[in-house]
């Protein structure tokens, strides 16, 4: 296929030319064409104008679509045209050529874009330090940072009262309470620290036994 694409589309825009060939075949039954070998210029060419236009519920014209609608449009119609020999079933005839083999670009009546693009490209003495500080947060604080992530994954399962260690502070009785504090400075091992979204909760309770 010399006009086929030999660069991977990205899934969205699959799914784009998809759902565009799907309202085709869709209008084409309502035009009762029932194969794609019955497809002719003309039919081409209504279709481009059904899509371009918006209209009420009542048919009238209330406006235009963009160029990448007619785009879309366009491209759909020559995929079927450029890929015609992997059709077996049903196919579009081999003389089809509609808008005599434009482009889709120039089908959709796009505006050229003159000179480069607008956005300018990012400068060395910008790029090379962003790119110097992106290495050094992967290769020396990426490993660093999973490893410290993993420490407190890992303290915060010690210290959860669903590890076994700890109950419930309105079910925990004074004896027992006892021996937990013993059992820390017997261990030599500091109380957890409260967090700090505890903090307010925990001092406001105190000012109101006070």
């Amino acid at each position: 296929m010399p006009r086929g694409y030999r660069t991977p589309l990205h899934l969205n825009t699959v799914y784009g030319r998809l759902a565009e060939l799907t309202r085709f075949l869709t209008w084409l039954t309502g035009q009762g064409v029932a194969s794609l070998a019955d497809i002719d210029e003309q039919h081409c060419a209504a279709y481009l104008s059904h899509r371009r236009y918006l209209r009420d519920g009542s048919g009238v014209v209330v406006g235009q679509r963009g160029p990448a609608t007619r785009r879309a449009v366009a491209q759909v119609l020559l995929d079927l045209v450029n890929y015609r020999d992997l059709f077996t079933a049903d196919r579009v005839r081999a003389d089809l050529r509609p808008w005599g083999g434009a482009t889709p670009t120039a089908i959709a009546e796009e505006p050229r874009r003159a000179g480069p693009n607008k956005t300018p490209p990012v400068s060395g003495h910008v790029l090379q330090p962003m790119l110097a500080a992106a290495d050094y947060l992967v290769t020396v604080l990426g490993p660093q940072a999973v490893e410290l992530a993993g420490q407190v994954k890992e303290a915060d399962r010690r210290w959860s009262l669903r590890s076994g260690q700890f109950a419930a502070p309105k079910l925990l009785p004074s004896g027992q309470f006892a021996l937990l504090l013993a059992d820390y400075e017997r261990r030599g091992e500091p109380l957890p620290l409260m967090s700090e979204r505890a903090l307010p909760r925990r001092l406001a309770g105190r000012l109101v036994t006070r």
